[in-house]
């Protein structure tokens, strides 16, 4: 029998160490002894609370001269199959004379009652305990005498039997402390930390052979199908990117799996050893902030968890089927999907989610730990599986799905989830806590990566409205006067910023009729800064303080979009333009945002969170581009693979003597339906007909139709009735799946489906065989011309290399895209993004190796080089000049498949 070759990430079998769970002394308290409501004590934090809570800290701390801050300690518990390593870092501790004293301080804002928080007596009786036995220098390896480390070097220490723990808050508004203090012996402390190590060790024991279990069936695991070609080239170099610490950007072709294709290697490095060093080039053939509640993984393999990014929700589902393959073949895996919080909220209402009065954050925690004790028996937790659990314990489904994450081993979400400043993950990406950390070993899989730096540039962009301000301060005026009068301040400088001839700005823009007048402000005025910060200082203490008020809501959200803004504000350098235009909504005010051109840098940041990352996706067109543009650097690995399916499947066809630009459409609207008529009468079937807008796709299905009813009513065609679809704005889920359900492979008469390019349909849909038989695409999808995207053009040309200096800039000094003869500018913000939704829309008809297809593609435009240098160079061309062309050569096309049993 041939040997077996080996899969990716496989090594040879080694003798395991004893694993270690390691977890700090907070998480310890707030996993074991955390209970009560959702909101707890916190709320609301204000935007500087962590740096005022740290110079609180280091106020106090000074004053304790007598004695040791900052005192890094670690206690360990060994046990049979895993030991526990706790951590921490006490505030304050003095040793001598008797009783020890040790003292933690905790910061709190005007909402505090005056009463300490039984966590935090909790977490200075853990530290007693630890302190207690490092002075009795114990090394046994029990529960009740754990090892510690940081043992007094001193051999005639003295032995701790009592200590005193104070307890010590400081006022942040008062700058006033306020001390609790209490004398416990260590035979109390010793107890007290049985009682919360014990039974944490039990949680922690099921992780420790949930992950034996986890990476047994991850060694044995073969990929669950037969390679389609390039399948192997994308697992293996994703592996390497993934061993190496890099980042791979990969495109591949439509229909290749390439998620079962990175997941597969992904999961393989949870349990693995990097075996393969990777190389520079790869072959082309081949929440709740702070809340971490529940044990970390214990360190195995590459990597301790991965995290699948998707922009849609068909990413997640497409993830979810994948996974749901590889358990099919004997994987053993806990896999999360994180869903919106506006999508899980099941008040009936309607009404903003508000932790204070919802019956399903009240006592939340007093209910969490059944839930999550559920989880453990679960595999799969998707959206529905979460609503489930959460409405038989009677809690939060998006709270819960947060804290039920912490168990997973694969996390699927929304990109949001890893690189939006204002939404990201704390509890997994704090900024204190590096990649490198145990269990901290993150690997970022991101789906449909194309989609990415538009998503950016939202994410790291941030807006302010005058008309918004105006409608916050007549809100608040009667019941906080002194935040009105900020909040009115903020708007005035924004007015002037329009009023007055001096202020810095540069020239007006207004690429359309429909835009306001628009300026660039060269820089950010102070004045505007510092006024919006003002208005932060006076709501916080009123915010702080959690007083019920019909207007809370409201200025709560201003209050962080501020905050989001000025965190941008602190970051605009080159890569940023602040836009300034009259608002919409109010013309004498003005709207000032800092847009993000480049969003590569900030990227480069987000991604510095996790360890590895996969970009991959069918339209990674021109791959320098993508790769500069996604934060990759001359390090970074790309990979570009060919289609696997025989290219005599797919025939494409430009019917370039029709003009589908704005000005010619009108005109231009009885061809374009005519060539889509020819299209379906070629081979009667289902099809897929994509346009750049709502209203272009609604005009030319109107001449469609007509067509179509006046063919069937002459009896001049073998077609008697066609099925007709038309996507609608803002479609609810169901209606999708009623939409794409349609599309049956028994349809018993010919379906059309008009959708606009980019949209829910125009990419990660899969449908194989009979149920899509060819794609009509009307135009190269560019965006619509906007201030933004003429704000894009401007940046890039002003990147690009001049022709004498190409070549001159390599690696990760090199421009995004240098420039030849073209409108580079005009590539980057227009040509790609639009030949991308091209690419994806044409995707969509060959999504197997038995699949036969056609894509019709109408405009003139696509005669154009740099247009044509897009295409996929699998693609086999043909040129059509009329309806009657396009007729003759599917009509062709589609006898010479005839008797091969293919679609």
């Amino acid at each position: 029998m041939a040997a077996r070759k080996a899969e990716p990430g496989e090594a040879a079998a080694a003798t395991p160490a004893l694993p270690e769970v390691a977890l700090s002394v907070r998480d310890l308290v707030h996993f074991v002894l955390r209970s009560g409501d959702l909101a707890g004590s916190g709320l609301f934090q204000g935007s500087n609370r962590a740096l005022e809570g740290t110079r609180g800290h280091q106020r106090l701390q000074k004053l304790r001269t007598d004695f040791e801050t900052e005192v890094a300690v670690s206690i360990r518990v060994p046990g049979e199959t895993f030991s526990l390593l706790i951590r921490g870092r006490i505030d304050c501790l003095r040793r001598t004379p008797a009783p020890a004293v040790l003292e933690e301080i905790k910061t709190v804002t005007a909402g505090w009652d005056g009463e300490p928080d039984p966590l935090h007596w909790a977490q200075a009786e853990i530290y007693g305990h630890i302190i207690c036995v490092q002075s009795a220098g114990k090394a046994s390896g029990t529960l009740r005498v754990p090892e510690t480390q940081n043992v007094p070097a001193s051999a005639d220490a003295v032995r701790i039997d009592r200590i005193e723990l104070r307890l010590t808050y400081l006022q942040l508004d008062l700058d006033i402390p306020v001390e609790f203090r209490k004398v416990c012996t260590a035979q109390e402390l010793a107890d007290n930390f049985e009682r919360v190590a014990g039974e944490y060790m039990e949680w922690a024991r099921a992780e420790v052979e949930w992950r034996r279990t986890r990476d047994d069936s991850i060694r044995a695991l073969q990929f669950p199908f037969a390679y389609r070609p390039g399948q192997r080239a994308l697992a293996v170099a994703a592996y390497r990117a993934i061993a190496s610490g890099g980042r791979l950007f990969a495109e591949a072709p439509t229909g290749i799996g390439k998620t079962i294709s990175v997941m597969f290697p992904a999961i393989k490095a949870l349990a693995g050893h990097a075996t393969t060093p990777a190389s520079s080039t790869v072959s082309a053939t081949g929440e709740t902030p702070g809340t971490r509640n529940v044990p970390p993984p214990c360190p195995s393999g590459l990597a301790d968890r991965l995290f699948y990014l998707t922009a849609r929700t068909i990413g997640r589902t497409v993830a979810e089927k994948a996974a749901a393959d590889l358990r099919r073949a004997g994987l053993r895996m806990r896999a999360v999907t994180l869903t919106a919080k506006e999508k899980l909220c099941v008040d009936p209402q309607g009404n903003r989610c508000d932790p204070r009065t919802c019956p399903l954050a009240l006592g939340y925690y007093d209910r969490l730990k059944p839930a999550l004790r559920e989880v453990l028996t679960v595999e799969e937790l998707t959206r529905s599986a979460t609503e489930e659990i959460a409405r038989r314990h009677g809690i939060c489904p998006f709270e819960f799905s947060l804290d039920a994450s912490l168990f997973a081993d694969l996390i699927i979400c929304d990109y949001n989830y890893a690189f939006d400043p204002s939404a990201y993950l704390r509890r997994y990406f704090q900024e204190e806590t590096g990649p490198s950390a145990p269990g901290r070993r993150f690997v970022f899989l991101v789906d449909e990566a194309h989609n990415l730096p538009d998503r950016a540039r939202e994410m790291f962009s941030a807006e302010i409205r005058g008309s918004q301000l105006r409608d916050l301060s007549r809100a608040v005026r009667k019941d906080l006067p002194q935040v009105a009068r900020a909040i009115d301040s903020a708007s005035r400088r924004l007015r002037e910023l329009i009023t007055d001839p001096a202020a810095p700005l540069t020239h007006d823009l207004a690429p359309t009729r429909d835009d306001p007048p628009s300026r660039i402000v060269s820089e950010l005025p102070e004045t505007v800064r510092t006024s919006l910060q003002r208005v932060l200082e006076v709501a916080e203490p009123w915010l702080a303080a959690n007083t019920p008020a019909p207007f809370r809501e409201l200025l709560m959200q201003h209050y962080f979009e501020i905050t989001t803004f000025l965190r941008t504000a602190e970051g605009f350098d080159e890569r940023y333009v602040a836009i300034l235009q009259q608002d919409r909504e109010a013309p004498d005010e003005a709207y000032l945002k800092l847009f993000c051109l480049d969003p590569s840098k900030l990227l480069g940041e987000a991604l510095a969170r996790g360890t590895s990352a996969i970009f991959f996706s069918a339209t990674l067109t021109p791959l320098p581009f993508y790769h500069k543009l996604l934060g990759g650097g001359a390090a970074h690995t790309t990979l570009r693979l060919p289609s696997p399916f025989p290219p005599e499947h797919l025939e494409v066809v430009v019917a370039d003597r029709v003009a589908t630009t704005f000005k010619h459409r009108a005109a231009t609207i009885p061809d374009v339906a005519q060539m889509i008529y020819a299209t379906i009468l070629a081979r009667p079937g289902n099809y897929l007909v994509f346009f750049p807008s709502y209203l272009y796709l609604r005009d030319v299905a109107a001449a469609f139709r007509e067509i179509a009813a006046t063919s069937a009513t002459a009896g001049t065609s073998h077609v008697p009735v066609i099925d007709i679809l038309l996507q609608e704005n803002q479609m609810s889920e169901a209606s999708r799946e009623s939409f794409l359900a349609s599309f049956r492979h028994d349809h018993t008469r010919p379906l059309v489906g008009f959708a606009v390019m980019g949209g829910i349909f125009g990419e990660g849909i899969d449908l194989i065989g009979d149920r899509l038989h060819g794609a009509v695409i009307v135009g190269p999808g560019l965006p619509q011309l906007s201030l933004e995207r003429e704000l894009i053009r401007n940046y890039f040309q002003s990147q690009a290399v001049p022709r004498q200096h190409q070549g001159s800039a390599v690696g990760a000094d090199a421009p995004p895209f240098p420039a030849a003869s073209r409108d580079v500018g005009f590539a980057c913000a227009y040509l790609f993004p639009g030949m991308t939704k091209v690419q994806q829309a044409a995707g969509r008809v060959i999504r197997s190796d038995t699949d036969r297809g056609v894509v019709v593609l109408i405009d003139s435009r696509f005669r154009e080089s740099r247009y044509s240098e897009l295409f996929p160079p699998w693609w086999n061309i043909a040129r059509a000049r009329s309806a009657r062309d396009v007729g003759a050569i599917l009509r062709d096309f589609w006898s010479r498949g005839q008797g091969d049993g293919a679609a």
